[in-house]
């Protein structure tokens, strides 16, 4: 392939600056910043940032569905693109006793990927169930799409509930003794930038 020459590019506007070059399979559109031509075809991923939790550590949230931020289990990330869109995934290890439980996540502050609301209904990203077995440590997944992220920086947290109080434990099991019984695992939230 000969070598594409661009001009007249305004570094003052990145997301304006755009050239269309064809390839076999149709037209594929890069954008520029600053710092270069970052390729934006549609679906692609154009940065991946992780935050990893890898203390144990317990919260006790009051009790009426209060939240708390799990502290560690966040990450910032900031869009190249003006038509970029998040994929949020998150792995939490925790155990939880007495109460079932839920979470979301928060972007700068405001909470995004939550249930359709209801009458009474704590609206959630994901539940938490809780288990009977004090030795055992769960593992859910969580994975959703942030199709409207700010410009400039955008720091996801993710915060836990519960209705009664009750403990939640992360990266380890509610009996924490040192013994063969007990686990303790890390807790991860990977961000990442889908070019639209």
């Amino acid at each position: 392939m000969a070598d594409v020459t661009i001009s007249g590019l305004n570094p003052a506007s990145p997301s304006k600056n755009t050239a269309v070059i064809p390839f076999s399979d149709g037209a594929t559109t890069y954008k520029t910043s600053p710092s270069g031509i970052v390729a934006a075809s549609p679906g692609s991923i154009l940065q991946v940032v992780q935050g990893v939790k890898s203390d144990a550590q317990t919260f006790t949230p009051a009790a009426g569905n209060t939240e708390i931020a799990i502290t560690g289990l966040s990450a910032s990330i900031t869009p190249v693109s003006t038509n970029s869109r998040i994929l949020i995934s998150m792995q939490l290890c925790y155990a939880a006793y007495g109460s079932t439980q839920g979470g979301y996540f928060k972007r700068n502050n405001v909470a995004i990927c939550l249930g359709n609301a209801g009458q009474n209904q704590q609206r959630v990203t994901i539940g938490l169930p809780y288990s009977s077995d004090t030795n055992q440590m769960m593992t859910v997944p969580l994975m959703c799409m942030d199709n409207n992220p700010v410009a400039g920086t955008n720091t996801y947290q993710f915060f836990a509930i519960n209705d009664n109080g009750y403990n939640l434990h992360i990266n380890r099991a509610t009996n924490d003794t040192n013994s063969a019984t007990g686990k303790r695992g890390i807790s991860t939230v990977t961000l990442m930038e889908i070019a639209g």
